[in-house]
C-alpha cells in the first residue's frame, strides 16, 4: 500500500467515525432522534377559597371585604399569583383583584349598592391549574 493510499484510508475511516459520533450524539438532528428528551412539566392543582364580611352598612351600600386563600395540593399557599372576586350572576362582572400574599392570601374591599353573590378565580398559569372558588353571599 503507498503513502497516498494508506491517508485516503485514514481520511475515511475519521469521517466514518465523525459520522458514526453525530449519530449517537444527536448532533445536528431535530426531532425524535435528535436525543433530546422531551419533558412536559407538571401542573399543579389548586385550591381557592372565598369569604365575605361586612365591614360597614351606610345608607345606600355596603362596604365588603372578600378574603380567601389559594393552596396547591398539599394545603401550602401559593403567593405572587392574582385572583379576581367576579359577581355570580350572568353576565358576571370583576369587582376587585389581588395579588396572593406570601401565606397564600387575599383581601378586596368593594362597596355593593344592592345584595348579589360573588366568586373568585385564579386564572392558572405554566405552574398551576386555574380554579374557582365557592360562591358566598353578602
Amino acid at each position: 500500500m503507498n503513502q497516498k493510499t494508506l491517508i485516503v484510508a485514514v481520511v475515511a475511516v475519521v469521517a466514518i467515525v465523525v459520522v458514526i459520533g453525530m449519530w449517537v450524539t444527536g448532533a445536528g438532528q431535530s426531532g425524535l432522534l435528535a436525543g433530546d428528551i422531551a419533558v412536559t412539566p407538571s401542573i399543579s392543582s389548586t385550591t381557592l377559597t372565598l369569604n365575605v364580611t361586612v365591614l360597614e352598612q351606610k345608607e345606600n351600600a355596603r362596604i365588603l371585604q372578600f378574603s380567601g386563600l389559594l393552596t396547591n395540593s398539599s394545603g401550602t399557599g401559593i403567593p405572587g399569583k392574582t385572583v379576581t372576586v367576579n359577581t355570580n350572576p350572568n353576565p358576571s362582572s370583576v369587582v376587585g383583584t389581588a395579588i396572593i400574599g406570601s401565606d397564600g392570601a387575599f383581601s378586596v374591599t368593594y362597596s355593593e349598592t344592592s345584595p348579589t353573590t360573588y366568586y373568585a378565580v385564579f386564572a392558572g398559569d405554566s405552574e398551576f391549574r386555574n380554579s374557582r372558588s365557592n360562591i358566598v353571599a353578602s
